[in-house]
């Protein structure tokens, strides 16, 4: 494959320690760039403050044109950021949503997969590939040694634009060797903040809009998993499937609703049938079979209905650790 890998920063400066950039829109790009898998050279953006509008424009024009020469985009966390970014600025949320949908972001392959983040610098570690640029020569002869992208729109306002492009051409170079290296091991490595292995198997790049049909993986250990929908709600498509959704799901609760309550009066009917008829002891069994049995109904249909709701990941859970323990208790006996 012939990879375009894209990477953007932003331009406005923000308090410290901000967890959600996109709620300080707009942001603003003071430079991006492209790489391509078969070139050496770098392609690069920048304007001071800014890039202007029109600016923005060309990177996406760009973009399309590598897409029509049968590029791979190539980007890290860029459906969620860096398009979102780009389409505000230039002005074409419809083309950068296009672009979006179409291209490989790896970041949101291994949130779809795993349930939560990850960061570049380990995916490249993982992969035995020498990490992101942490290190950058101001032009004052200081060497800055803890060089990250919340820095860049400070240092972009003070000047320091030489070490700021350093940081983002090697970003996206170390995309491009992080696709080459997955394209050999066929999987992605890395190691935990609590120093244990991991991966995911990478049998071929998907698209985001194959991400997007990815089943969900068990979130319910922990307390505030990543959404889906905050990676693409930017999007205007998906503010119009986000609309008919709020419906759909009306409509779903409505149905479940009904359901639930015709099994109600069914199991009292049942129920007081059971009861009129001699039946000794085992009534009360009966009894509680009907209920439980008809009261379980709305709740299959509405797992059937919203497969992928929060509110049954508590539940595959604890199933989960029951066939576990019953698989055990098999092979003991």
């Amino acid at each position: 494959m012939r990879f375009a890998a894209f990477d953007l920063e932003t331009a406005k400066v923000l308090p410290e320690n901000v967890a959600d950039l996109k709620r300080y829109a707009p942001l603003g790009i003071c430079c991006a760039a492209i790489a391509l898998s078969d070139k050496d050279d770098v392609t690069v953006w920048h304007g001071v403050p800014q890039l202007s509008p029109d600016e923005c424009q060309s990177i996406v024009h760009k973009l399309r044109a590598l897409v029509d020469e049968g590029y791979t985009i190539l980007t890290w966390n860029g459906c969620s950021f860096d398009f979102f970014v780009l389409g505000q600025e230039s002005g074409l949320l419809d083309e950068c949503s296009a672009l979006a949908l179409t291209h490989v972001d790896l970041m949101m392959y291994v949130t779809f997969s795993k349930g939560f983040y990850l960061g570049l610098d380990k995916a490249l570690q993982g992969a035995g590939l020498v990490g992101k640029a942490k290190s950058v020569t101001l032009t004052d002869g200081t060497v800055v040694t803890d060089m990250g992208g919340a820095k860049v729109p400070q240092m972009w306002a003070d000047g320091q634009h030489d070490a700021v492009l350093t940081y983002l051409r090697a970003d996206v170079v170390k995309l491009i060797e992080l696709a080459r290296a997955l394209e050999t091991s066929r999987a992605m490595r890395w190691v935990s903040n609590s120093g244990r292995p991991q991966s995911v198997p990478v049998p071929r790049f998907l698209t985001v809009r194959e991400c997007l049909r990815l089943p969900e993986p068990d979130t319910s250990w922990m307390d505030n998993p990543p959404k889906r929908a905050d990676f693409t709600s930017w999007m205007p498509s998906t503010k119009a499937k986000g609309a008919k959704s709020v419906r759909g799901c009306l409509l779903t609760t409505i149905v479940t609703v009904a359901v639930a309550f015709g099994c109600a009066v069914l199991a009292f009917l049942l129920d007081s049938a059971v009861t009129a008829t001699p039946r000794g002891e085992a009534g009360p069994i009966f009894s509680a079979v009907i209920w439980l049995s008809l009261i379980a109904v709305p709740l299959v249909i509405l797992n059937r209905l919203t497969p992928n709701a929060r509110v049954w990941r508590p539940l595959r859970s604890v199933l989960k650790k029951l066939r576990r323990r019953l698989g055990r208790s098999d092979k003991r006996v």
